[in-house]
């Protein structure tokens, strides 16, 4: 008998549990109050409950996952299956994209954001010449807004995020890289990205991260928009790669003052590593910081910790 796999309850744009089976890889998120569901390892599932007003969804990957190849490029294709086993042909455009498709390696290095293409008339996602350039673990999040979604305070549709493990060459060849210490300045090209932030980073309470690039010493005064935002940042969790997806505080007079700010919520103590991507002159930068470690919000109790406002 096929065996048959649960997925966990997770919160929106959160991280969601991982089933990896035999060379068909199916992740489930669960959205709202919608019900508990199965996947099995052909990306179907079985309701266990009845079907409330939103949907849960899996990602039903067409590629074998076994056998890739590190520096090699390959296609990898894939779709997004709701819990009547129904292929979604629908999504809302979010920040430009209808899909962001984060890949990282698990110990937070080798990171890429990638805008897969999209075919409508199978509901088919396909990353074209996927490389990752080194073995070992790796996890790909698909982030997506299915039609219909529900909308945030921000007035933009609330994204779903599904991710996906892959193995890449020999595991066993696999040397986990440690997180860098916390630095409040990295270089990212030609660019030196600054980070201000809170003296205490606090699991469930806002944080105001402001990131300020200069070049040749010199604030950068004409950065431009990436992706319908300032600045986009993906924020993931030593570990369990608990996952964020943040965006710039839309302040156009930012873009001339070569600051970019967040506000960002972090759900669990631990330590992180955030991925900030800004544009200048029509080029894309990366700029990676591992942030202090986010404490308990019991630990600071009383402490009278600052979040920018």
């Amino acid at each position: 008998m096929t065996p048959r796999y649960r997925c966990n309850s997770a919160r929106i744009a959160a991280f969601m549990a991982v089933v990896v089976i035999a060379g068909m890889s199916s992740s489930c998120a669960k959205r709202g109050n919608s019900a508990q569901v199965y996947c099995g390892p052909d990306g179907q599932l079985t309701r266990t409950a009845p079907t409330q007003s939103h949907r849960s969804y899996c990602v039903r990957v067409s590629t074998s996952v076994q056998g890739w190849r590190p520096g090699v490029p390959s296609d990898f294709a894939f779709e997004i299956v709701d819990d009547r086993g129904a292929t979604l042909r629908e999504f809302e455009t979010v920040h430009e994209k209808i899909m962001h498709f984060i890949v990282v390696r698990h110990d937070l290095t080798q990171f890429q954001h990638l805008h897969p293409v999209f075919s409508a008339a199978d509901g088919r996602f396909t990353v074209r010449s996927l490389t990752l350039p080194s073995a070992g673990p790796y996890r790909l999040f698909a982030d997506f807004a299915p039609a219909g979604s529900m909308i945030g305070p921000d007035g933009m549709a609330l994204p779903v995020t599904v991710p996906i493990d892959l193995t890449v060459g020999d595991e066993g060849s696999y040397q986990p890289q440690g997180l860098p210490e916390p630095s409040d300045s990295v270089t990212a090209g030609e660019y030196e990205v600054r980070l201000t932030q809170p003296d205490t980073l606090q699991a469930g309470a806002e944080s105001r991260l402001t990131f300020t690039i200069r070049r040749g010493g010199l604030a950068v005064s004409d950065l431009e928009p990436y992706l319908g935002a300032n600045g986009h940042a993906v924020i993931l969790r030593e570990g369990d790669l608990a996952f964020i997806h943040s965006h710039a505080l839309e302040d156009p007079a930012a873009l001339r003052t070569g600051q970019i700010p967040f506000m960002v919520q972090f759900a669990e103590p631990g330590r992180y590593r955030i991925f900030v991507q800004f544009q200048h002159r029509g080029n894309v930068q990366t700029a990676t910081f591992t942030l202090p470690t986010v404490v308990s919000s019991s630990l600071t109790a009383g402490a009278g910790v600052h979040t920018g406002h």
